[in-house]
């Protein structure tokens, strides 16, 4: 295989194609007409139960970050279901 001379790479050929594709070949030309691929939704990410709650003897105190957000550092954002906490 050789690479083109460019960063650009297009298409050549559409192969074949799985799940909901529309307009594959609209790859193959620029300003071609839009492909579409639709995935099914994700399952949902396991929660904790209601009720669940987290403790911790000891905690790191509240800091704004690296990107200057405030952040805590209690024990029940280890379960809250949200990574950007801690």
């Amino acid at each position: 295989m050789q690479g083109p001379s460019s960063r650009t790479v297009r298409p050549v050929r559409i192969v074949t194609t799985t799940g909901d594709v529309k307009n594959a070949d609209g790859l193959l030309k620029p300003g071609g007409a839009r492909s579409v691929l639709r995935r099914p939704q994700p399952a949902a990410a396991p929660a904790w139960p209601a009720g669940t709650t987290a403790e911790a003897s000891s905690a790191h105190a509240g800091n704004n970050g690296n990107d200057g957000q405030p952040r805590t550092y209690d024990a029940s954002n280890a379960i809250d279901g949200n990574p950007d906490t801690f």
